[in-house]
């Protein structure tokens, strides 16, 4: 009787065990992909994996409001017209942003991708900064990052890869690093 639970029990964890990887996914799946570019003292970065995809928005401290717990990001985003769900062509948001803990600036916490542009079709985004009544615009034509169907590929586009698998919906430790590293530029 033992010997037969015993081949049920090892006959049972060898078809549990290849059901797990006879997914097509590939084994790299859930590894985040971050793409930054850097505009003056602004930092966009796109951050993709196969289970999500987030924008973490940065301000240098070098910049005019570099000073302060916290400072303010209006951001626009254009999409492709007629692309996406009924979403409107463009929209506007506002992002309070905390200084980012190793005194680099201001980083933001990973906004959803699919909540901030929609599931498809960006084209532009455009990002100002305000703390107060005190702005930072780029002298009123506000920083921006455009064409995005080359984003991932431009050889300006800073790219990394991290070292592990990692869970939604945070980013991983070394994509984090990457980013603060990229603030201290």
């Amino acid at each position: 009787m033992r010997k037969i639970l015993f081949v049920l029990f090892v006959l049972l964890s060898l078809l549990s065990s290849t059901s797990i990887f006879a997914s097509n996914y590939p084994s790299d799946y859930t590894r985040q992909r971050a793409f930054v570019s850097v505009d003056g003292p602004v930092v966009l970065s796109l951050v993709e994996s196969g289970i999500g995809s987030w924008f973490v928005i940065g301000y240098k401290k070098n910049g005019i409001l570099g000073v302060g717990s916290s400072i303010n990001a209006y951001v626009k985003v254009t999409r492709e017209k007629g692309v996406g769900y009924n979403y409107p062509t463009s929209e506007e948001f506002t992002f309070r942003i905390e200084r980012e803990w190793q005194d680099t600036g201001f980083l933001s916490t990973p906004i959803s991708g699919f909540s901030f542009i929609g599931p498809v079709g960006l084209k532009k985004v455009e990002i100002a900064f305000f703390s107060g009544d005190r702005w930072d615009s780029k002298y009123g034509t506000n920083y921006v990052f455009d064409d995005f169907n080359t984003f991932r590929s431009r050889p300006e586009t800073q790219k990394f890869t991290s070292s592990n698998n990692y869970a939604y919906p945070t980013l991983a430790g070394d994509v984090w690093e990457f980013l603060v590293k990229i603030m201290k530029q």
